[in-house]
């Protein structure tokens, strides 16, 4: 039985032979899981900064400034 369902990443409906389709396609389907990596990586950040003792954005702050003077000697 197909059952008509909407994809979780690009919203377009889809016809699925399965109950459990989330996605129109593989496309979408990477799409979505490589969203959250990205996710994970600010969520990394934000802890390294509240360890810190700083806000997130010096903290990216301070590390662009460390990479930029690592390129500058290096």
């Amino acid at each position: 039985m197909k059952v008509i369902k909407r994809c979780v990443y690009c919203g377009k409906l889809f016809e699925c032979s399965s109950g459990s389709g989330k996605y129109c396609s593989e496309v979408c389907r990477i799409r979505w899981h490589d969203r959250g990596s990205a996710n994970r990586e600010i969520t990394r950040l934000a802890h390294e900064a509240l360890e810190a003792g700083m806000s997130y954005g010096k903290y990216v702050a301070m590390l662009r400034v460390q990479k930029m003077k690592k390129k500058r000697e290096g």
